[in-house]
């Protein structure tokens, strides 16, 4: 052994080892966190589950990065370890132990190694080994930075893919669709007419851009929207508008710039606005009115600045663009109003300058969605903005039935079964309703374990949406005497329908929904025009369970009549203050309240007359109640025995004509 190596050996050796030791771990820590880079990437995961790619595939170029970049991490701490240990570790050479004594020899005696040798060890490593772990330490931020980008993109997939339908094709992904306010976008190309186009990204941080064909509308026609033939003349007359408007041009004609739509919730507004998207072949963006304001000032009229831009450039390239507003009503709203407040004003008067100013969008237009057209604002609505305003109505019984015919196809329907039936249970029904009661159908009949949908099941599901699942636990809780109460209260209002509409009524039944412990259904003849005298019917019936129970309780009161003292003075303040059917004459209070021709003493005869109706109404009750006692516990009786009572079984009992509602008797049929 030499003696530089024998002087290194015996010099300071424990504070070396030490030094060294702890220099091993260091360095161990990085290097055990690097040898997992010889796995495969995390796009080659799955690969790696299987037995037979436990190791990395060699063709792999990453792979072999990888590999390379951990030879020469270690390489290079060799390399840095042989210049600590024969530079800054180096010992004295000329500095030796003898005994228990240091003492100095003389350099002549010293064994000196090459020149070479000396830079090596004492330059060379350095440089080597510095460089080595440079270039390790490079290539281990750049493979980090290119992993937490495939992570990062990995999240924003499974994001996009919790969203949904919100978002459209990989074109409008790339446009943002729900994007993040402030984050930047960046242009797509897009294929317009058979010409690849650029698309420039879109300035507005909210909305849902719409392009043709997407695949999400695709499929949709007018002859899926079932009903509503006056509005979808009006949308297909608008689509024509803007498929050949070369026609209406050679006669002058200005082209409709906007379309509002109004009416009751769930009647088909977006479906036939989601409808037009589809077919007019022009981009579509798609906002709600709550969109645009924040609680920052400026913020809604900067987005509406923004969303009008972005519609621009979509006619540049498009040749036209198409502005879906939903709940219009949410920015719209009268201004100088005390609902309104500065921001949502300002926001408006944008929007309103945006639409029609001094500079013209001709090929912008603007449809707009609400169920509040009462509180808009009449500058918004004016011609010029929305040319076209269309009402939706909710579904006749016609059109019930063909909803019930389209969620309910043939293939899923039980021999027998009467639609019209279900759509005649339901008047007043929207589409979002009796789209429910198809598919409350359907899980019942899946619940029964059968394969097609019966009548019983069908009316089962119009009982549950309309009244309330059946809450037959209710039946355990209440009392022999409370069911008797309940028994003695629907028969009453059963009678009273029976003498005065000289017919049965749909349904008498004890089966608790809801908040009742049973109902009394009626068939509904009128769904547009209600007489005075139909409604002083339902009044006297409404009354008829309190007079029942006046009758065989011996006086009794309860507060099982509560829901029909509400239904009642609610349809008597309707009468008085809406209809004009009391000897006030014919008003309506709000007009002349917001004319502010409403007095305390004009306040206090309203209600007079309101009492003086639901007066009336009890009065009729008493009067039949007094009249048909016999009657009454015949139908009392009948319920004892079955829970439910159809109109043919209360027309076999009291000798009624048959009811005229086609088909009721297939649920009798169905039960028995």
């Amino acid at each position: 052994m030499s003696d530089s190596s024998c002087a290194f050996a015996h010099s300071d050796c424990p504070t070396n080892l030490m030094r060294i030791g702890t220099l091993l771990y260091e360095i161990s820590v990085p290097l055990s966190k690097l040898s997992n880079i010889s796995t495969v990437n995390q796009g080659n995961s799955a690969m790696a589950d299987s037995p037979e790619n436990k190791h990395p595939p060699f063709s792999d170029l990453d792979s072999w990065k990888r590999i390379g970049n951990t030879v020469a991490f270690l390489l290079g701490s060799v390399f840095f370890l042989l210049w600590l240990c024969n530079g800054p570790m180096r010992p004295d050479p000329t500095r030796v132990l003898h005994g228990r004594t240091w003492v100095h020899v003389p350099p002549s005696t010293v064994e000196h190694l090459s020149p070479f040798a000396e830079w090596f060890l004492h330059t060379g490593c350095l440089i080597i080994g510095v460089a080595l772990l440079g270039i390790a330490f490079i290539n281990q931020v750049r493979r980090r930075k290119r992993e937490e980008a495939l992570e990062s993109a990995a999240r924003e997939e499974r994001s996009a893919r919790r969203v949904g339908d919100r978002l459209a094709t990989s074109a409008i992904k790339n446009l943002g669709g729900r994007r993040k306010t402030g984050e930047k976008q960046d242009a797509v190309e897009i294929e317009v007419k058979g010409k690849k186009v650029k698309l420039p990204a879109m300035r507005c941080d909210t909305g849902t851009l719409i392009l043709p064909n997407d695949h999400r509308f695709a499929g949709l026609t007018f002859d899926k929207v079932i009903g509503q033939s006056e509005a979808k003349f009006e949308i297909q007359e608008f689509l024509d508008f803007l498929k050949q408007p070369e026609k209406y041009e050679a006669l002058k004609a200005r082209t409709p710039r906007g379309v509002l739509m109004h009416g009751a919730h769930g009647v088909g507004k977006t479906l036939l606005a989601r409808t037009l998207a589809s077919l007019c072949g022009l981009p579509v963006i798609e906002i709600a009115g709550s969109e645009f304001t924040e609680m920052f000032v400026g913020v809604g009229a900067s987005r509406v600045r923004q969303v009008f831009d972005d519609l621009d450039e979509l006619v540049k390239v498009f040749g036209g663009a198409i502005l879906f507003i939903d709940e219009f009503d949410a920015i719209a709203r009268a201004r100088g109003t005390s609902q309104g407040n500065g921001e949502q004003e300002a926001t408006l008067n944008q929007l309103l300058k945006e639409m029609d100013g001094i500079v013209k969008r001709p090929r912008v237009f603007t449809i707009a969605a609400t169920n509040r057209k009462d509180i808009l604002d009449p500058a918004a609505i004016r011609p010029g903005r929305f040319d076209r305003d269309i009402e939706f109505f909710n579904p006749n019984c016609r059109d019930r039935e063909a909803l019930l015919g389209l969620y309910l196809p043939e293939s899923i329907r039980a021999p027998g079964l009467n639609l019209r039936i279900a759509a005649k249970a339901c008047p007043g029904a929207s589409g979002a309703h009796v789209e429910n009661i198809a598919n409350e159908a359907k899980i019942l009949t899946v619940r029964a374990g059968l394969s097609l949908v019966t009548q019983e099941i069908l009316d089962e599901a119009v009982l549950k949406v309309t009244f309330g699942a059946r809450r037959d636990g209710q039946r355990q809780i209440l009392t022999p005497m409370e069911v008797d109460t309940v028994k003695v209260h629907e028969a009453g209002h059963a009678l009273v329908y029976m003498r005065l509409a000289r017919r049965a009524p749909l349904r008498f039944t004890m089966v608790p929904r809801g908040r009742s412990g049973g109902h009394v259904a009626y068939p509904e003849e009128f769904e547009t025009l209600i007489t005075r005298d139909h409604m002083k019917l339902r009044l006297a019936v409404l009354m008829g369970g309190a007079a029942s129970t006046f009758k065989l309780r011996n006086g009794q009161e309860d507060s099982g009549i509560s829901m029909d003292v509400k239904m009642a003075t609610d349809l008597a303040i309707q009468m008085v203050t809406e209809l004009g059917m009391s000897s006030l004459g014919k008003f309506n209070l709000a007009s002349l309240q917001k004319a502010g021709l409403v007095s305390d003493e004009f306040r206090r005869q309203i209600a007079d007359e309101v009492k003086a109706l639901i007066a009336e109404g009890e009065k009729t009750a008493f009067a039949i109640v007094e009249d048909g006692v016999d009657d009454l516990k015949v139908l009392i009786n009948a319920i004892d025995e079955h829970e439910t009572l159809l109109a043919p079984d209360i027309e076999k009992l009291f000798d009624l004509p048959p009811c005229d509602v086609e088909g009721v008797d297939a649920i009798a049929a169905a039960r028995k």
